[in-house]
């Protein structure tokens, strides 16, 4: 159906005179479905609304054209001393709307950035408590009746890395290990 016969279907509709639908374009659809007009009406309302909002955007886009152009001739004429050509504000207006694209580009990157940040940064935490919980068992493992002596601590870090006691003191005198590295 044309919008032209949505708007004639929806006029028969309303005029109260009997056997006015066989001039209706909607009378052999609306013997199979009465609700038939009011859906193509909706269609046409929806469309039309669409319309409307794309017609609203390029003004709004023309208008702000037209801000952007009265601003840069202002910079232009500044710094420059001329007037602004259409070729030059049409290179300064795309140049713009790129860089804008850019930095909408690289915010989203900060973002993705940050959310893996995040994800690293609860492995870590992760990773220590199992280290600590593990450690906890290990030491409780390895105390005589309960009791752990603190000088035994330093001794149950290394067997709990698998280092015994010489690779440790060898690991200390490197260069490396002296320069906190």
């Amino acid at each position: 159906m044309t919008d032209n016969e949505i708007i004639k279907g929806l006029e028969c509709c309303l005029k109260d005179e009997l056997n006015i639908c066989n001039e209706c374009p909607f009378d052999e659809e609306c013997g199979k479905d009465p609700d038939a007009i009011l859906i193509h009406s909706l269609d046409l309302i929806n469309r039309q609304k669409s319309e409307i909002e794309d017609y609203e955007r390029i003004v709004g886009l023309m208008n702000k054209r037209k801000f952007y152009r009265k601003f840069v001739d202002e910079v232009f004429r500044k710094q420059e001393g001329k007037e602004l050509t259409d070729p030059d504000f049409d290179y300064i207006y795309q140049l713009y709307f790129e860089q804008k694209a850019e930095i909408e580009r690289l915010r989203k990157a900060i973002t993705v950035q940050d959310i893996m940040i995040e994800q690293q940064d609860y492995k870590i935490k992760t990773a220590k408590s199992e280290a600590i919980k593990e450690f906890a068992k290990f030491i409780i493992n390895k105390s005589t009746s309960g009791v752990v002596s603190i000088s035994d601590i330093p001794e149950y870090v290394l067997d709990f890395n698998g280092i015994t006691r010489d690779e440790h003191n060898s690991l200390c005198e490197t260069e490396t290990y002296k320069k906190g590295g």
